[in-house]
């Protein structure tokens, strides 16, 4: 069994009994799609001398994902009020369109697993993500890619411009809403409170959110008082 050699491509590895380069678009480490591949390797090696089974269809999330929630807040003593945000699931173009090549590739590859070991490792490294198409590793990356950014664009339209640049000219509170921090969650949360404070509420957005950033960052012991 020839040693996984990693080459200079970000996607192509070469790899197991079949010595083919394999293509791997859900994984953009290098270091970490190294360390799949030992894993895969050798599981689809076992899998090749009939020691263990076929694996099921990895599904790679591509991490784009939209929510929608609405809600009435009861509290003892105060007026309803409604909030409203992300929550609801949707698959992705990107995840329909991988999941559907993993499994064709997986079915594809049982058809064929009586001919020899070579074909039954490659059809156990295609249920788990690899190709050796380079074509299709780059279709499925781009992709993934697009889909990724339209879903932040979604996002980001749903946003007043006026509350959006400000976020954008804050910095720890820029950083933590692009990555989707619970920090930004609690910087959002005392940004409320602000507002209810009279001596706040008259500030403009950027001042604010630089002292919600300035408390949040305190909260989590960041800085000091």
């Amino acid at each position: 069994m020839m040693k996984p050699v990693l080459l200079l491509s970000s996607l192509a590895i070469i790899s197991g009994c079949s010595s083919n380069i394999y293509y791997n678009p859900y994984i953009e480490s290098d270091s970490q799609r190294a360390m799949q591949l030992e894993i895969d390797d050798g599981y689809c090696t076992s899998v090749s001398v009939g020691a263990v089974p076929m694996p099921e269809v990895r599904h790679y999330d591509s991490g784009a994902r939209i929510y929608t929630f609405n809600a009435n807040v009861y509290q003892a003593g105060m007026p309803t009020s409604n909030i409203s945000g992300y929550g609801s699931v949707s698959q992705s173009p990107a995840d329909a369109f991988s999941s559907g090549f993993a499994n064709g590739a997986a079915i594809g590859s049982a058809m064929r697993a009586s001919m020899d070991r070579d074909t039954v490792y490659d059809g156990c490294m295609a249920s788990l993500g690899w190709t050796t198409s380079k074509d299709i590793s780059n279709a499925i990356y781009a992709e993934r890619q697009n889909a990724s950014r339209q879903a932040t664009e979604t996002i980001q339209n749903d946003v007043p411009a006026p509350v959006l640049n400000a976020i954008n000219n804050t910095a720890y509170l820029k950083k933590w809403y692009y990555e989707k921090s619970p920090k930004f969650d609690y910087a959002v949360d005392v940004d409320d409170k602000l507002k209810a404070d009279p001596d706040w509420s008259n500030k403009s957005l950027e001042e604010r959110f630089a002292e919600a950033t300035r408390l949040t960052r305190i909260h989590f012991g960041e800085i000091s008082q």
